[in-house]
């Protein structure tokens, strides 16, 4: 029902036609410029066939010196790292020069996809203005693609200015099955925007993918407007159409986007409203599964949720629940790894805090539910000591295995990290270090490191793991961990599968930008995993002999997903009912599997 449409601007509409941009450039604060001035600055954002290769040549350059995974990808992923830019740059010679830059980015994001590392993150230097409608996610679950978030604000506005009905904006609501994205199945649109995203196994990528389709700083929509064929509640379909629009970040950057966004039509919001318009609703997959007794929020120094912890009655028995969302955590007056209470704003130490809350759970509670969902990595150091509190008194022990690819350029930057209390990491450091002068190679051996902390086995009763493909890299050593000691019981889907590594010292080759400093990338150059070592020994740093061969081992989390031992899905009804199929399955685990039976 939606046909040619003007330009929103919050509070007002201006009817244009879709030529005449000039209001979505006036909402900028680019009124002053010409219509000459205008395309100049249109064609100063080409790129010519030269100038593109050589972005290419300088990616493939620092890809070779920094990441550590690029001679390993062909036992991995099945092909190297240079024969995929080499593709590109082929590719790249059959596009028309000049092309704009935001249509190289988006094929530069495709080629960056090809190498299946979810710590590869393409960006502008200057943020793009972000293309998105009146829906924000998709999401992948057992019965195909649904609906999983929404704009109710953008959709009322829609609905005032006559481009949905009604009926359309009732049906758009969290669970609703999408079978047709302009006129292809919902799976094919996803996987066709999934290759813009850098991930390990197809399931990590499809659900990234989906949280991602409707909100683009890549891909920009060659069309004014997006179809859907949705489902609705009766079995019949129904088909409808949206606008997409566009708003900028902050206000003057990236000049480019708003003035060829508008050139194609597409409407502008205004920067006033957009803590307003793009609001999202929907299901909250990443809240914990049950209602919590005794809840406890905190949040990092960035304030973003990191924990949760509280207690929940199933089955008449008590079962604690540790929710980590995420191990990004830094130091703060003195205290590692600081966390803020949501409740009364107190910092604390993350660990402390975990430590304590499992000390209690061990005394007043059956069971743990370890929820590591949504968990998105972070210190791998901080997550190996949380992991000790749970994991197993055993002979052979975990430890962490490192090696690193760096340049001779970065060694002295690498004599700055004394401020280090960790000894562990300060002995590792620099010993990786030394190998790579010793052997004049820009690649380290394995190097083991094992924790002796005496806090071992702080909580020692059942342990139900909640994983997804949305735990990487640190949250994936500590199920690889977990795993490796038969510590509990897996539940979910398979792990992320983090790809190789992560960026270590994050300056000079870790660090890529184009000689234009149009796009930039942090480049892994540290990979980790874990391995089992004899815990009779008292000497906390060991050199593992391994050649290359060691990442076909079983151990190796780079690139491999962690299973489940019980695989347990979303369902469409999950998304309309808040997580309820799940938590019925994940109750049955707990009494099946985990709590102790009754006497």
């Amino acid at each position: 029902m939606l046909g040619i449409f003007s330009f929103l601007l919050l509070g007002t509409v201006a009817c244009t036609s879709p030529d005449d941009y000039s209001p979505a450039i006036q909402a900028e604060g680019y009124s002053i410029y010409t219509e000459e001035q205008k395309q100049k600055i249109l064609d100063m954002n080409q790129l010519s066939l030269k100038e593109r290769q050589e972005i290419l040549i300088s990616l493939s350059s620092a890809m070779k010196n920094s990441y550590i995974g690029y001679d390993l990808k062909k036992d991995l992923i099945g092909q190297n790292i240079g024969p995929i830019i080499d593709s590109c740059l082929s590719a790249e010679a059959q596009i028309p020069t000049p092309s704009s830059t935001f249509d190289f980015f988006d094929r530069l994001k495709v080629c960056v996809g090809k190498m299946k590392d979810g710590h590869l993150n393409l960006r502008k230097i200057v943020r793009p203005a972000i293309v998105t409608t009146a829906l924000a996610s998709l999401a992948m679950t057992q019965d195909g693609v649904v609906l999983h978030e929404v704009r109710p604000n953008l959709l009322s506005e829609f609905q005032r200015m006559g481009w949905l009905s009604s009926k359309e904006v009732s049906l758009l609501t969290s669970g609703v099955k999408v079978l047709e994205i302009d006129d292809q199945p919902a799976l094919t649109a996803v996987k066709e925007f999934g290759k813009r995203i850098s991930s390990s196994s197809e399931k990590a990528n499809l659900t990234e993918a989906a949280e991602d389709f409707f909100l683009r700083t890549s891909h920009y929509p060659q069309k004014t407007t997006i179809k859907l064929k949705v489902e609705t509640s009766t079995g019949s379909t129904q088909m409808m159409e949206l606008p997409w629009v566009f708003y900028s970040p902050k206000k003057g950057d990236f000049l480019e986007s708003p003035l060829a966004l508008g050139k194609k039509g597409i409407p502008h919001l205004e920067s006033s409203g957009l803590s307003q318009l793009p609001s999202r609703q929907g299901t909250k997959v990443d809240e914990p599964v049950f209602s919590l007794q005794l809840r406890e929020d905190y949040l990092n120094l960035e304030e973003d949720p990191v924990l949760t912890t509280g207690e929940a009655e199933i089955f008449g028995k008590k079962v604690c629940y540790l929710q980590i969302r995420s191990f990004d955590v830094d130091e703060s007056q003195g205290i590692d790894s600081a966390i803020v209470r949501s409740s009364d704003s107190a910092e604390g130490s993350m660990l402390t805090t975990v430590e304590n809350f499992l000390a209690r759970c061990q005394s007043t509670t059956e069971a743990l539910i370890l929820d590591l969902r949504n968990n998105t990595g972070g210190d791998s150091n901080l997550a190996e000591k949380i992991g000790l509190l749970i994991e197993n008194p055993l002979s052979q022990l975990p430890a962490r295995a490192s090696a690193l690819r760096l340049t001779r350029g970065n060694l002295s930057f690498f004599q700055s990290f004394l401020d280090i209390e960790e000894i562990d990491q300060v002995r590792q450091k620099y010993l990786l270090e030394s190998l790579v002068v010793q052997d004049k190679e820009t690649l380290t051996p394995w190097i083991a490191i094992q924790n002796l902390s005496p806090s071992r086995g702080t909580f020692q009763k059942p342990i139900l793991t909640l994983i997804s493909e949305k735990c990487i890299s640190a949250c994936e050593m500590m199920v690889n961990r977990l795993q490796i000691q038969s510590r509990g019981i897996l539940a979910g889907t398979p792990t992320h599968g983090t790809g190789f590594g992560f960026s270590w010292a994050g300056v000079s080759d870790t660090l890529w930008r184009d000689s234009m400093n149009l796009f930039s990338m942090r480049i892994p150059n540290h990979a980790f995993q874990s391995i089992l070592v004899d815990s009779s020994k008292s000497e906390p740093l060991k050199e593992r002999a391994a050649q290359f061969v060691v990442f076909k081992s079983d151990d190796l989390m780079e690139n491999r997903p962690r299973k489940p031992d019980i695989v347990v899905e979303y369902s469409a009804l999950d998304f309309k009912n808040g997580l309820s199929a799940y938590r019925s399955q994940i109750e049955r685990i707990l009494g099946e599997r985990v709590l102790p039976p009754n006497p």
